[in-house]
């Protein structure tokens, strides 16, 4: 069958229109859809990107508040005791408060064996004095305009703060010594506890001092000379029966002595560990675009 000239015109632009649907449908509209999916993950890229930048702006006040609070925790630390075992422990009160030259001078002894204690953990709370706010009918008609009950509250705030504040535990070594000791030195181990306390930030407690004899078995007046065994009207006084013992040394009892120390760990040094400070004018350049890193993603995800 042969064409017309108009047929053939009518069949050449069918056959173009096909070709062109062909290749809108084939190639053109598969492309316009990646291209969408595209300019998707190019917007999405785009926020990730300016949400990254925005964290890493908080780097650097991050490394300083840690580095800041690794500073103070240290500080806190230097105010307590360094750790000490049983055996240190019991060296340290040996030669620092025990083995001195004025006990030695008094003759002082130990009547027991020493109990110390290996490092343990005891709770630290907080010492606060609460105020004591009397109230009664007068008062409660008298405040008018609540300023007495403002007042009162404005001198609880301070206890009502630190009675809400939880209480911390802490490592602690703990020693109980009894010592053959007249009344002077036992005042003079105290001392020495507070004063070398205070004097290396050291954090320590005489928890309690429990005396045999308040009297210390007759103390010796310091001119030498005996208590008295008569009154002033020259009638004997009665002598404790173990007071003649042949034991007992007169102006010297047993006093036993419960000591505690405490121990802080000290926070590590950080510095070397939280990574150089962010710069962000390394973005300013084209070399990121070509950074490689060199560590595993394992290493990545660790950091």
């Amino acid at each position: 069958m042969k064409l017309g000239y108009r047929e053939r015109v009518a069949l050449l632009v069918v056959i173009v229109l096909a070709i062109l649907a062909l290749g809108i449908f084939a190639f053109m509209r598969p492309q316009w859809k990646k291209l969408a999916e595209n300019q998707k993950k190019l917007e999405q890229g785009e926020s990730d990107w300016t949400a990254k930048l925005g964290s890493f702006q908080t780097i650097n006040p991050m490394r300083e508040n840690i580095t800041k609070r690794r500073d103070e925790a240290y500080n806190v630390s230097q105010n307590f005791t360094d750790e000490m075992t049983s055996l240190e422990l019991d060296r340290f009160m040996q030669d620092t408060f025990l083995n001195i030259d004025k006990f030695k001078e008094d003759k002082v002894e130990g009547d027991k064996e020493v109990m110390i204690s290996d490092e343990t953990t005891t709770t630290l709370g907080y010492y606060y004095y609460t105020p004591s706010i009397a109230t009664y009918p007068l008062y409660t008609t008298a405040d008018f305009d609540g300023t007495l009950q403002k007042a009162a509250a404005e001198k609880l705030k301070e206890a009502t703060a630190l009675s809400s504040r939880s209480a911390e535990t802490v490592g602690c070594g703990n020693v109980a010594v009894t010592l053959k000791i007249t009344r002077e030195d036992t005042y003079a181990f105290i001392d020495a506890v507070r004063e070398y306390a205070k004097k290396n930030n050291d954090a320590m407690l005489i928890q309690s001092v429990e005396i045999e004899e308040p009297d210390f078995n007759g103390e010796v007046e310091k001119e030498g000379t005996a208590a008295p065994s008569v009154d002033a009207e020259g009638n004997p006084i009665p002598q404790d029966n173990k007071k003649e013992d042949s034991k007992v040394t007169p102006g010297y009892t047993n006093v036993t002595f419960k000591y505690q120390v405490f121990y802080m760990q000290e926070p590590m040094e950080v510095k070397e560990k939280i990574g150089p400070a962010y710069d962000e004018t390394i973005w300013e350049g084209k070399e990121w675009k070509s950074y490689t890193s060199s560590r595993t993603p394992a290493e990545t995800a660790a950091q």
